[in-house]
């Protein structure tokens, strides 16, 4: 398992990270994660954009990543591996 954080921008066409939907997209995968509000620039664009951080299979969280773009109408969903979460 490894730990990954996704960058998640705003849909093109409305101009906003749809986090309802992007919940149920995390929620029907994976049994935790952790969404972060930010600020995001694509080409040139200020845009809302949302940070998760997901604690899976590699294989599982890529299947998501690809999910996620193609249901909220991305470009692209950016995907970082990071130091493993640790629990206690």
């Amino acid at each position: 398992m490894i730990t990954c954080e996704l960058f998640v921008g705003a849909d093109n066409a409305t101009g906003v990270v749809d986090t309802e939907l992007l919940g149920k997209i995390l929620d029907s995968s994976h049994d935790g994660w952790t969404m972060v509000n930010a600020t995001g620039s694509w080409r040139g664009q200020r845009e809302p954009s949302v940070i998760v951080t997901i604690h899976d299979h590699e294989t599982t969280i890529r299947a998501t990543a690809v999910q996620i773009r193609d249901e909220l109408n991305q470009d692209a969903v950016g995907f970082r591996i990071v130091p493993t979460l640790s629990f206690i």
